[in-house]
């Protein structure tokens, strides 16, 4: 059976991973598509939920490794340092939140509560240690977005679906966004708004976290675009009949793309 290298050498593409990985993949463009739906998932039970969708899928694509090698489409080299330091400020974020210190290296306030109660408390580091907690939770979450993008994304396929789901959900909530401010409704959803009463937010409630949210979909798009003109222009446009061909070879993919820039 030929090996992962030799399979990229022959093909220029990594090997087809395995069908449960594949699921893991589909699934997870999915969360990441509705993960704005609830308030750009800025709330507890938001994030809570979206960090175990998550874990639920990489649990999916392990399954699919020890099932089929071919799932790991990158060598444990090549990622090892990242890994290494990663999982190292993980490890000193849970430190700072668990464990106990000596006095001298407790936050502030600990000092401050253990005087105002008037018996003696253990203080750890962190100021809030389940908020610290928590966000070790999220960065934990966003990093198996990524592995699980990095490690199925590398085939040309998943990778312009990956692009494309963040695109169409880019003009989704920026068409839902437009018709609310239209109709003047001050609703996010069927929720009152509370701030940015005059700003279009779509489903967030910041407008500046919308905003980037759809300059990262704008992005996505443009890099459509550009493949998608690439393609359509491989024959010379110098001549009329190149001209020609280059109008026959635009797809309604590119009148999509164009359509969802613009939205955005």
């Amino acid at each position: 059976m030929p090996t992962n290298e030799k399979i990229m050498e022959l093909s220029g593409e990594p090997p087809n991973p395995h069908f449960l990985a594949r699921l893991s993949y589909w699934l997870l463009l999915l969360v990441v598509a509705l993960a704005p739906l609830p308030f750009g998932s800025n709330r507890p039970w938001a994030w809570s939920l979206l960090s175990l969708c998550v874990a639920v899928l990489l649990i999916l694509w392990a399954i699919a490794a020890f099932i089929d090698t071919n799932t790991i489409q990158i060598s444990w080299g090549r990622y090892r340092p990242l890994l290494i330091l990663f999982g190292l400020f993980i490890g000193w974020s849970v430190f700072q939140a668990l464990a106990p210190v000596p006095k001298q290296f407790w936050a502030p306030g600990w000092a401050r509560l253990s005087e105002t109660l008037g018996v003696a408390t253990t203080g750890v580091i962190s100021t809030d240690p389940e908020q610290s907690l928590t966000s070790v939770m999220c960065l934990l979450a966003y990093a198996g977005i990524f592995w699980l993008g990095m490690q199925v994304g590398r085939r040309t396929h998943y990778a312009n679906l990956a692009l494309w789901s963040v695109a169409l959900a880019g003009l989704a909530y920026a068409l839902y966004g437009i018709i609310v401010q239209l109709e003047g409704s001050n609703t996010i959803l069927w929720f009152t708004k509370w701030s940015y009463k005059n700003s279009l937010t779509s489903t967030f409630v910041n407008r500046n976290h919308f905003a980037i949210y759809a300059g990262l979909s704008i992005l996505c798009t443009l890099a459509l675009i550009a493949n998608e003109a690439r393609k359509a222009t491989e024959a010379s446009i110098a001549t009329r009949s190149g001209f020609i061909q280059l109008l026959d070879n635009l797809s309604m993919q590119i009148v999509i793309l164009a359509f969802t820039f613009m939205i955005l």
